[in-house]
C-alpha cells in the first residue's frame, strides 16, 4: 500500500510540473505565498482553501496550524500511516507535535524517516496529494528588516531578542529588564510560587529600600541603604535581625550590632560545595591559608607551598584521625614535628629538703604490690573499657620517678664509695699485717 501511495504522489508531481507555467498567473492573484516555487503552482488553490479551512480549527485545540510543510502528502482512510513526497518529516516535526490534514488535526506519533510517520489516530476519509501544516509561532513582531523582536512560539513561550531590553512602567529601559514603580509597598514583581515571594518597595524617598516579601508569613528581605551602611535584614519583622555591610573596607556584621571585627556571625555559617573553602589573606607577608573541606577530610593549608605533603599543615579525616604536618594521619593523633606542652609538667618535689622519700625497699614493695610506681596516676578506663591516660599527669609522674631513681642512684653511689673507701682501709692493713708475719717468720 505504501508503495502504491508513493507511486500516486510522484505521479501527480509529474502533471504538476507540466502544468505549472499554465497556472502561475493564479497563484500572483491570491498572493498566498510569494516564496512559492513555480513547480508548486498548482497547489495554490488547494493552499488557499486549506489556510481557510485552518483559520476555523479552535485554537484551544493545539496550536493554530498554520504553517505549511514541505512537500506534499496522502493517508488512506482508516488508516494513521502517512506516506510523503518531497517530505522532511525528521527536521519539521517531532514527536508530539500538531499536524492538519484536510480537515482533520493529529498528533505526531512517531516519525520513522522524512517520508514516513505515524499519527495518533486513524485518518477518518483519507487524503492524497495534499499539504500539511504543524503550529506556528502564535505572535511573531519583527522591525524593518524582517528580524524577529518579540516571539510567541507555539507552546507559549516568549521570546525577547537577546540585543533588547524590556521596560515595565518604562519608555526607555536602560537594562535587561527595567521596571519603574514608587510608594511605600509598591509591588514591583512577585514570584507565584509554592511559597510566593513578591518584590516591593519599602519606604520612601531617598531611604526607600528594596524588600523581598514572603506571601507566607510575612517574612522579609530588605536591602537598604542608610548613612554609608548597607543593611540586609531577614526577619518577620525588619528590624530584628540584619546583616550589615559598610562599603569601601568598613565592617560586616551578620545577627548582631558588634562593629569591632571585619566580619562577625551570631549564628551559624553553612558552605555547600563539593569542596568548599575559606581563604585568609595576609598581604603584607603574602601569606594565604585556606580552610578546606577536601573529600573525606577536613584541613588546613598554607599556600606558600606547592607540594601537598608541605602545604597541608593540619587535617582530620573520616575516622576521626588527626594529623599536625601530614595529610595522612595514621593514628586518633600523627604528630610530623616536635610537640611542646606547657603547663605542669616538671616535677621537682622528690628533689625538696623536705621531700622525705622511701627507701628503695619500701619503693620496691609498693611497685610490685600496687602494680605501678608511686608517682604515677591511677589507672583509668572509659566507658567503653578502653585505657584512658592524662598526659600532663603521666609526665609528671614520670618525671617525678625518675628524679627518685637518680637520687636513689646517688644514694647508691655514695654506699658504694664508702665501701670502696672501706675496702681500700682493710687492704691496707691487711698488706701491713702480711709484712709483719713475714718478718717475724724471717
Amino acid at each position: 500500500m505504501k508503495i502504491l501511495l508513493s507511486f500516486i504522489l510522484i505521479m501527480y508531481q509529474l502533471v504538476f510540473f507540466m502544468s505549472s507555467f499554465a497556472l502561475a498567473e493564479i497563484v500572483g492573484d491570491i498572493n498566498y505565498d510569494k516564496r512559492i516555487d513555480l513547480s508548486e503552482a498548482i497547489y495554490a488553490l488547494q493552499v488557499s482553501a486549506n489556510v481557510s479551512k485552518i483559520i476555523t480549527v479552535p485554537n484551544t485545540i493545539i496550536g493554530d496550524a498554520s504553517k505549511r510543510l514541505s512537500g506534499l502528502i496522502g493517508i488512506t482512510m482508516n488508516t494513521n500511516e502517512v506516506v510523503g513526497v518531497n517530505t522532511l518529516f525528521t527536521q519539521e516535526l517531532k514527536v508530539g507535535d500538531s499536524i492538519l490534514i484536510g480537515e482533520e488535526l493529529f498528533t505526531v506519533k512517531e516519525v520513522n524517516d522524512d517520508t514516513h510517520l505515524l499519527i495518533n489516530e486513524p485518518h477518518s476519509s483519507g487524503a492524497l496529494n495534499v499539504p500539511i501544516y504543524t503550529d506556528n509561532n502564535l505572535l511573531s513582531i519583527k522591525n524593518g528588516k524582517g528580524v524577529n523582536k518579540v516571539i510567541v512560539d507555539k507552546t507559549g513561550n516568549l521570546i525577547l531578542d537577546p540585543n533588547g531590553n524590556v521596560g515595565i512602567g518604562s519608555s526607555d529601559p536602560n537594562s535587561k529588564l527595567e521596571i519603574v514603580g514608587s510608594g511605600n509597598k509598591k509591588s514591583l514583581l512577585r514570584f507565584s510560587t509554592d511559597r510566593g515571594w513578591e518584590f516591593r518597595q519599602h519606604g520612601t524617598g531617598g531611604n526607600a529600600s528594596l524588600e523581598l516579601h514572603s506571601l507566607f508569613e510575612s517574612k522579609v528581605f530588605i536591602i537598604t541603604g542608610v548613612d554609608m551602611i548597607t543593611y540586609f535584614r531577614v526577619h518577620a519583622k525588619a528590624e530584628d535581625r540584619k546583616i550589615e555591610l559598610v562599603p569601601e573596607g568598613g565592617n560586616a556584621i551578620v545577627g548582631g550590632v558588634n562593629h569591632n571585627s571585619n566580619l562577625k556571625v551570631y549564628g551559624s555559617i553553612k558552605s555547600t560545595h563539593f569542596a568548599p573553602q575559606i581563604f585568609l589573606e595576609e598581604t603584607d607577608n603574602e601569606m594565604l591559608w585556606s580552610i578546606v573541606c577536601d573529600g573525606k577530610n577536613f584541613q588546613i593549608r598554607d599556600h606558600r607551598y606547592t607540594d601537598y605533603d608541605e602545604y597541608v599543615k593540619f587535617s582530620i579525616n573520616s575516622d576521626g584521625n588527626i594529623g599536625i604536618g601530614t595529610p595522612y594521619p595514621k593514628g586518633k593523633l600523627d604528630v610530623n614535628g616536635t610537640i611542646y606542652q606547657r603547663g605542669i609538667v616538671h616535677s621537682s618535689k622528690a628533689l625538696r629538703s623536705e621531700y622525705k622519700i622511701e627507701s628503695i625497699k619500701e619503693h620496691t614493695k609498693e611497685m610490685f604490690t600496687t602494680g605501678k610506681l608511686k608517682a604515677m596516676p591511677k589507672k583509668q578506663k572509659d566507658k567503653n573499657g578502653n585505657d584512658v591516660i592524662e598526659v600532663g599527669s603521666q609526665l609528671k609522674g614520670i618525671v617525678e620517678e625518675l628524679e627518685k631513681a637518680h637520687i636513689y642512684i646517688n644514694q647508691l653511689n655514695t654506699t658504694l664509695q664508702d665501701q670502696q673507701k672501706t675496702i681500700k682501709e682493710l687492704s691496707e692493713k691487711i698488706s701491713v699485717l702480711q709484712l709483719q708475719l713475714t718478718n717475724n717468720c724471717m
